[in-house]
């Protein structure tokens, strides 16, 4: 039989070869001769571990290295119930495991000493993080006999492909991108090392350029614009309510995110004179389909938001013809979004909180954070201790005062903390005004007794060891200056995730804060209102109409179980 008749199904179709899956790699560990008893069984309870932290067979699931590593990265040792320790020795074993069933991996460690010439120039590395990032580089050129002189390109382009193909390393990018950093640096600093420059990938997603960037006209153009959208003239036949400082902050951003996009798309950057560029029919539509292409050709409620921001400056500022503004009209129209609501995203990290055991989880976490830093103080950590209590408070906002994330970060002693009055029996609110606000509401809520001995704890203990200066901030980088919103928000969904294993954003505390009223009390829809800060009630239909229908249905699925026990 030829080596095509082999690929031949019983009809004469050609059939793929099957994929490994994990029940395979079970097969081949307890068949193994080479291997002890104990040996076996420690390789494949491993593997069930895995399989029922996945609810999932082992036959169904794959074995090969990408398809594992997306698997693991998605699972932590919180969500699983174990300690790190144990979790770190599960995926090792696993590693093992699949190695032995014969699947190409890359050893996690170097089973062998690194050659001599490796082992010399490794010793010349000047810390403990470069030779970190360098050693499983240095172990995969041993591996296959290639020499420091050796190293090129090539090298490190086949390295590469072997961290995303056959390893399962959580963050596979990185860690290439760390390495050739690291390599490069030394190239440039360490006398003797081998003078390869290697190509460093940047795959960042970020884009938007600065007003330096661009001819001064159109900064001067747009400054003009901001100036008057911040400071309308009331008596001016054309008067508009002034814009608030963070609006003009957003439109700001929105200039150069447009002018930046229709540069990525080709645009000559010297021809960007003025914001008339930007609203020119042509120009918006290229700048409109990179935001598209970045959004994997799917329109989404932010680019329509940017077509009718250009519309509106074509409209207002830059003073097109209407035959140009119904052009603008039309891709606006295209761009609507249709259905408004949740994302699909936002409702699957919903239903992690359908068990309770994960919404107690997220509850608890502040008390456990306090804990935590309540024994680190023990220790005479300082700002690490500090750091647990910050976090605990920042959770247990979010929690009961669900602010947006711009809100959270912007939080200050001497004006959104408010006391009744001095000392620890007052009633303190939070006040944000309606300057700060996104939809121009003023948001106040007064803290809970456990929420303020909670705050209370962490000005007293931890605020004056974030930074050595006093700070204004609530929550203070160690500058004192105030915390980068993103970097904050991203903190904070990092450790969520590392100690509950949920995963959680800033902003999907909202979404949870209107869940969690509804199963209360479907029918009442006026308090997650006021408890988002919505200024029409229309809004917060709009974006939950879908999750009143789920509680309607979990209503319904209770009433036909009564009606069930009854006639039994």
């Amino acid at each position: 039989m030829s080596g095509d008749d082999k690929q031949l199904g019983a009809h004469g179709r050609a059939e793929l070869p099957r994929a490994t899956t994990l029940a395979d790699v079970i097969s081949r560990v307890l068949a193994h001769p080479q291997l002890a008893p104990r040996r076996q069984r420690d390789l494949v309870s491993a593997i069930h571990t895995l399989c029922r932290a996945l609810s999932l067979d082992p036959a169904v699931v794959g074995a090969d290295p990408r398809s594992l590593r997306k698997r693991l990265t998605a699972l932590n040792p919180a969500m699983m119930g174990v300690s790190k320790g144990r979790w770190n020795n599960v995926r090792s074993l696993i590693l093992t495991a699949v190695t032995v069933a014969g699947v190409r991996m890359m050893p996690g460690r170097a089973r062998e000493p690194l050659p001599a010439e490796w082992e010399s120039l490794r010793d010349l590395l000047p810390n403990r993080q470069e030779r970190f990032r360098l050693t499983r580089f240095m172990n995969f050129c041993a591996a296959r006999g290639v020499a420091p002189a050796d190293v090129d390109e090539a090298i490190f382009q086949s390295y590469e492909q072997a961290l995303e193909n056959e390893s399962l390393v959580k963050r596979p990018v990185a860690v290439f991108r760390g390495a050739c950093l690291a390599w490069n640096r030394s190239a440039a600093t360490i006398p003797g090392w081998p003078a390869v420059v290697v190509p460093v990938p940047n795959r960042s997603r970020r884009y938007a350029l600065n007003f330096a960037d661009f001819p001064p006209t159109f900064a001067s153009d747009a400054e003009a614009f901001l100036n008057r959208l911040g400071n309308q003239d009331p008596l001016a036949e054309d008067y508009a309510r002034s814009a608030r400082p963070i609006t003009v902050r957003h439109r700001r951003q929105l200039l150069l995110q447009i002018a930046s996009a229709l540069v990525k798309s080709g645009h000559d950057i010297t021809e960007i004179t003025s914001l008339a560029v930007l609203t020119e029919p042509a120009n918006a539509k290229t700048a409109l389909r990179f935001f598209l292409n970045r959004a994997g050709g799917q329109t989404t409620e932010r680019i329509h938001h940017i077509a009718s921001f250009i519309k509106s400056l074509a409209r207002h500022w830059t003073r097109l013809d209407e035959e140009a503004i119904q052009e603008l009209v039309l891709l606006c129209s295209r761009l609507a979004p249709g259905k408004r609501g949740m994302t699909a995203r936002n409702r699957e990290r919903l239903r992690q909180f359908d068990d309770p055991a994960n919404l107690a989880a997220l509850l608890r976490l502040p008390k456990q954070l306090a804990e935590e830093a309540r024994a680190l103080a023990r220790e005479h950590a300082g700002r690490q201790a500090a750091l647990p209590l910050m976090y605990a408070v920042a959770v247990a906002l979010l929690t009961s005062v669900p602010v947006r994330a711009e809100n959270l970060s912007g939080l200050r002693l001497d004006r959104h903390i408010v006391r009744s009055r001095p000392g620890a029996n007052g009633v303190v609110h939070v006040v944000v005004p309606e300057s700060e606000i996104k939809n121009d509401s003023p948001y106040e809520a007064e803290l809970s007794t456990s929420l303020l001995s909670l705050l209370d704890e962490y000005l007293a203990k931890a605020h004056p060891l974030l930074s050595p200066q006093p700070s204004p901030w609530l929550f203070p980088k160690e500058s004192g200056e105030r915390r980068n919103t993103g970097g904050f928000a991203r903190q904070i969904a990092a450790l969520i995730k590392d100690k509950t294993g949920l995963t959680v954003n800033v902003h999907l505390f909202r979404h949870l804060a209107v869940k969690l009223s509804l199963m209360e009390n479907p029918e009442d829809i006026e308090t997650p209102r006021r408890v988002l800060g919505h200024r029409s009630i229309n809004t917060t239909l709009r974006a939950y109409s879908e999750m009143r229908s789920v509680e309607a249905l979990r209503r319904y699925d209770n009433l036909i179980a009564r009606l069930r026990d009854r006639r039994a």
